[in-house]
């Protein structure tokens, strides 16, 4: 079986650089240049912290909601496989019950 959340995890991480990397270079030159406004530069990590946390937890909530949905059509799709099975037995008794019944009638054995 696949750890989805594992795989999730590991392909956010590596996306999580990029995203990064790509804000980084959105903010004001004077906070990437190394100014001293510490308290903006700080407020702009926050900030953005907060931003991949919401979209980590959307990304969760969907995955999880995807995974939910594929548990549910394999299990419909094995039921589905247990009904044609329990067909396909009741199909081979009434024909073997049928057979025996017309030996009986035909008076062969």
């Amino acid at each position: 079986s696949v750890d989805l959340t594992k795989l999730l995890a590991n392909a956010f991480e590596s996306d999580l650089i990029d995203e990064i990397e790509s804000r980084i270079e959105d903010w004001p030159t004077s906070v990437r240049e190394g100014g001293n406004q510490e308290r903006e530069v700080t407020e702009l990590i926050e900030s953005e912290k907060e931003a991949l946390r919401l979209r980590l937890e959307k990304e969760q909530q969907e995955a999880a909601a995807e995974t939910l949905e594929q548990k549910q059509e394999l299990s419909e799709e094995k039921r589905r496989q247990q009904i044609e099975l329990e067909k396909n037995e009741l199909k081979e008794k009434l024909q073997n019950n049928l057979k025996r019944g017309l030996n009986d009638f035909s008076g062969d054995n």
